[in-house]
């Protein structure tokens, strides 16, 4: 090879690794990111449902747990709210 092939070969080489450390960066930021939406998903999950952090390990760990899709079938299955009523007592329509 000629000197100069090698010398551009050298260069895309370098600016490859720049942008694998980038993308590397970037990945983790990323991964850092899904990992504090998850634990705060997590969390306003459990304080919804009102359990504490070992109940819901042991939920999870449940062989006889229902399936996301059952979960699904049984919210479906369940009567929306249709009137609510307001602070001053008055019937409120709900469009579901």
């Amino acid at each position: 090879m000629t000197q100069s092939k090698l010398e551009k070969l050298k260069s895309k080489l370098a600016d490859a690794e720049k942008k694998r450390v980038q993308l590397d960066k970037t990945i983790k930021r990323l991964q850092s990111q899904i990992s504090e939406e998850e634990t705060k998903s997590f969390r306003m999950t459990l304080t919804e449902l009102d359990l504490s952090v070992e109940e819901a390990i042991s939920f999870l760990k449940e062989k006889n747990r229902p399936s996301a899709a059952q979960l699904a079938h049984s919210f479906n299955q369940a009567a929306p709210p249709s009137d609510y009523q307001n602070a001053e007592g008055k019937e409120l329509k709900v469009n579901v």
